[in-house]
């Protein structure tokens, strides 16, 4: 099936950029981002496999399993935000610990969702699979886009405004965060109807930004 194209080049071309990244794992900023590139990369295979699985039951359970990577993807990307914009500075072993918390306890609700049914109340079918959120997903989606994404603005704000030769980059940066959001928010939310994961492919295009940034001006 075409559609699952663009999930399979996503996961080939996180793969790529985490291989790279860890050759060159000196650059400030670049070991958060292969784990970035890997989390983002396992969420994409979970992609593959909704697509090819052929029942109902199977691409729920796919969807599920993508759910569980999709904090640890946006915690990583602040991450490597935070290291970045102020080496060794922000990304402390308490602050690192601090923002590890919320991914292991949405993980913990993942895994108990058949009984409590916290993540989510159920899922619609469209030309893909929109999940219902639960008080846990709201919360969950509340902190990555709210509380994650606002700390990514205000880091790249003040990036900007200090430093003029990352302008570019920052500029960059937002660009690709902007663009792969808004396409995973029109994919999940089911504004757009498409039979094509368009937020896999927001996904590449936001970490091909990130990795143009890091190593393409040399700063």
């Amino acid at each position: 099936t075409p559609e699952i194209w663009p999930s399979v080049f996503t996961v080939f071309l996180l793969i790529a950029l985490a291989i790279n990244n860890w050759r060159r794992r000196s650059v400030p900023g670049a070991l958060p981002f292969t784990v970035a590139c890997l989390f983002g990369a396992l969420w994409a295979v979970g992609s593959v496999m909704e697509y090819a699985a052929m029942d109902l039951a199977t691409k729920i359970t796919w969807v599920k399993f993508q759910a569980i990577w999709q904090l640890p993807v946006t915690t990583a990307v602040a991450c490597f935000v935070l290291e970045y914009t102020w080496p060794g500075r922000w990304l402390t072993r308490r602050n690192l610990a601090l923002l590890s918390l919320p991914p292991i306890l949405i993980l913990l609700v993942i895994l108990t969702d058949n009984q409590y049914h916290l993540a989510w109340r159920g899922f619609t079918i469209a030309e893909s699979i929109q999940p219902q959120f639960g008080p846990a997903g709201w919360i969950a989606f509340a902190y990555a886009f709210g509380i994650l994404g606002t700390l990514d603005l205000v880091v790249f704000g003040w990036l900007f405004l200090r430093s003029s030769q990352h302008r570019w980059p920052v500029v960059l940066m937002l660009a690709g965060q902007f663009g792969g959001r808004v396409l995973y928010m029109l994919e999940r939310t089911g504004y757009i109807h498409s039979i094509l994961p368009i937020d896999m492919l927001g996904m590449a295009f936001e970490f091909l930004m990130y990795a143009l940034a890091l190593f393409g001006f040399r700063i």
